[in-house]
């Protein structure tokens, strides 16, 4: 879920958060900032928060995951990451009147996938890259409503 203000004619910043649900055993939970700059906004008639942007932001990322399940142990780890990055992504509102209504929204980019402090594991040796610190592409499509 997410929120964003516009504050100039080409500026917005937001706020979001994120809950993926699923077993106790496999979770993630998280918030973020960002920014956007509407570089190429919608020429005829243009509408408040649409065109392409760029965006930087922020994210903080929280989870727990399985690594391996045998007969009698589950294997798991668990941690958190700071994720800075860099999106490109485009906005448009869908048969909405000028301001209001329904757009979709897409956006690819990079972050940094930054380790905050040491992951918690119960793996008996096993490792997995997926929660490495690295480089990583984001990508995202949502659709919201504008009001």
């Amino acid at each position: 879920m997410s929120y964003e203000r516009q504050l100039q004619k080409r500026w917005s910043v937001g706020a979001e958060i994120l809950l993926n649900g699923g077993t106790p055993e496999q979770r993630r939970a998280g918030a973020g900032v960002m920014g956007r700059y509407y570089v190429l906004p919608r020429k005829r008639n243009p509408a408040p928060l649409a065109g392409w942007y760029v965006s930087p932001v922020l994210h903080y990322r929280k989870f727990t995951e399985v690594m391996l399940r045998t007969e009698d142990k589950t294997y798991m780890t668990s941690g958190a990451r700071l994720r800075p990055g860099l999106l490109a992504g485009w906005q448009k509102q869908l048969g909405a009147t000028h301001g209001r209504g329904l757009v979709l929204d897409v956006a690819v980019g990079g972050v940094y996938s930054h380790r905050l402090g040491a992951d918690r594991e119960d793996t008996q040796g096993i490792t997995s890259s997926v929660f490495a610190e690295s480089v990583e592409v984001d990508m995202r499509a949502g659709i919201g409503y504008q009001f």
